[in-house]
This record gives structure tokens, sequence and C-alpha cells, in this order.
């Protein structure tokens, strides 16, 4: 099964803003875990602190993606 551009626009919809754990989306979605990790990802980087998916990240003072809110939590 190949993971076209409208179920990938899907899986980023139901990823942004959350900490949904990408293998229950795409079960959810009916879309093949394998063929998603294959192709590099979601598309969508999670943040490595809080787990949230977000569009745009900022690296921390270890140059791991985080989120907003965690660089607020962290003084940044």
């Amino acid at each position: 099964m190949i993971v076209s551009n409208q179920l990938n626009n899907k899986l980023i919809r139901e990823l942004v803003g959350t900490r949904k754990d990408l293998a229950v989306v795409c079960e959810d979605l009916g879309i093949s875990l394998q063929e998603v990790t294959r192709r590099g990802g979601p598309g969508i980087p999670q943040c490595t602190h809080c787990g949230r998916w977000e569009y745009k990240l900022i690296p921390d003072l270890d140059n791991n993606p985080i989120c907003k809110y965690c660089r607020d939590i962290e003084g940044m």
C-alpha cells in the first residue's frame, strides 16, 4: 500500500498539536505504519521533550528539536 499525498495530509492533520502515537493514528486512518516509516516519517517533526507534533520546532541547547512551549519551560 502506497501512502498518497491525500492520506499523508490526513495523517499530518491528525498529528499536529497533539501527542498522539503515530502507530495508533495510522491504524485509525487505515495507513500502513511501515510505509510511513519507509518514506521517512509523517513529514512533520515531533518535540523531543514533550512528544508534541508541530510544524516549527527550534533546537534546544543540546541541538534537539523542541516546541515553543518546552522552550518557555526551559527558560530559553
